[in-house]
């Protein structure tokens, strides 16, 4: 029995395509806590993401990228306990960052939906993952919203 490929690894690497065109200017001091830059870690996030799912293609690599989206998952919550920190030009910065990470994660998410198979695997930790980008764009940040 001959199976057709699936068109679901086309999707998502149209979406990291996509991903990979993010980022920004040089921070400014204003989304920096202890000389790091949060708008940085947000692109760094982002390219592991990117990197993570762009190695997906088929199901045991889906199972594989599992824990690695989970601690990117992880890291996301890092950075959403040091958000509500930055003064309120940084966090502007911030979301304006995470708003231009949108589509792209959006586009990533609906591919992985797409197909049942990588819905059933990944679904919930890319779900998570839209969920910090989609904090991270709406500031004022307050702690006991964020952590």
């Amino acid at each position: 029995m001959s199976r057709r490929p699936s068109s679901v690894p086309c999707f998502i690497g149209l979406a990291l395509l996509l991903l990979a065109g993010c980022g920004g200017s040089k921070p400014s001091e204003d989304v920096k806590l202890g000389g790091i830059a949060l708008t940085e870690v947000l692109d760094g996030l982002m390219n592991r993401a990117n990197r993570t799912l762009s190695g997906i293609n088929g199901l045991a690599a889906a199972e594989a990228a599992v824990p690695e989206l989970q601690a990117i998952n992880d890291d996301f919550e890092d950075l959403r306990f040091h958000a509500p920190k930055l003064p309120e030009a940084g966090q502007n910065e911030l979301a304006k960052r995470a708003r231009g990470h949108q589509p792209q994660l959006e586009a990533m998410v609906q591919a992985v939906r797409r197909s049942p198979a990588l819905a059933s695997l990944l679904g919930t930790e890319m779900d998570r993952m839209l969920e910090h980008l989609n904090m991270l764009m709406a500031p004022p940040y307050r702690a006991e919203d964020l952590s």
